[in-house]
């Protein structure tokens, strides 16, 4: 089945390149919200889309503006948490929205600390998220208090963080050296992290070939997005260990 967003580019931005292609970016993630009903933003569009599945039918019954570009997201319990990129930079805030009676409404937008650029997003409780920095210059997990909108925690990375998810009491979290730059980018490697959430400490790591964006868990099956291949990286999560089933 295929899904195909309406063609909206708000955005003054020129293409990107990833890898040695150029794109711009569109719908840059997908939540199911229930067994048929999905939220799914268009970066350049500016909107933010409800929709439900009837089959192989695709109906939107919700949709925004958005005040940014909104890219990576999370969703518990109606509430909806994304990174936003400014409209005139790349840097921006956490934007937080309702799910309420099948309508999307906006509640507020966080901004984030200077040079972050803001990607995965992660609810831990109602008022509690991390954030994780796509940014060559301050890559890291940013812990942040929507309620008191204070970053009260920073954990540093080497590489760029793209996102972030739980499992039980792990939290995995998958980073890239490389991201979608002005000109040609030579593709290395990204490493997937597991951590055990409480301590933080380190558990395991996967080092693997590609410009990762994304990341989800199904049960003990974890997929992340390769920007440039096209392509998912399926691999198995079993106990503490990280095993590659499919690139």
């Amino acid at each position: 089945m295929k899904f195909k967003l309406p063609e909206l580019d708000l955005s003054s931005h020129g293409y990107l390149f990833c890898g040695k292609e150029q794109r711009k970016a569109t719908a840059t993630d997908v939540i199911y919200i229930s067994e048929n009903r999905f939220i799914v933003p268009s970066l350049l569009g500016r909107k933010l889309y409800l929709v439900n599945v009837d089959g192989e039918e695709f109906n939107i019954i919700d949709e925004i503006s958005t005040d940014g570009h909104i890219d990576l997201m999370d969703y518990k319990d109606e509430m909806i948490v994304a990174s936003n990129a400014s409209v005139d930079d790349l840097e921006g805030g956490v934007s937080i929205f309702k799910i309420i009676n099948d309508k999307i409404t906006p509640i507020k937008t966080i901004n984030g600390p200077k040079n972050v650029r803001l990607h995965g997003c992660l609810i831990i409780d109602d008022k509690n998220v991390i954030i994780g920095s796509n940014d060559e210059r301050t890559p890291a997990l940013y812990f942040l208090n929507i309620e008191t909108e204070e970053f009260y925690n920073t954990i540093k990375f080497d590489l760029r963080v793209k996102d972030l998810c739980f499992n039980d009491d792990k939290l995995l979290v998958v980073a890239s050296k490389t991201s979608p730059g002005g000109g040609k980018v030579n593709i290395t490697d990204s490493i997937l992290y597991l951590y055990d959430f409480k301590s933080m400490k380190l558990l395991n790591k996967l080092v693997f070939k590609g410009q990762c964006d994304a990341l989800c868990m199904a049960g003990n099956d974890g997929f992340i997005t390769l920007q440039c291949e096209h392509s998912l990286v399926h691999f198995k999560l079993q106990d503490s260990n990280l095993i590659i089933v499919l690139v």
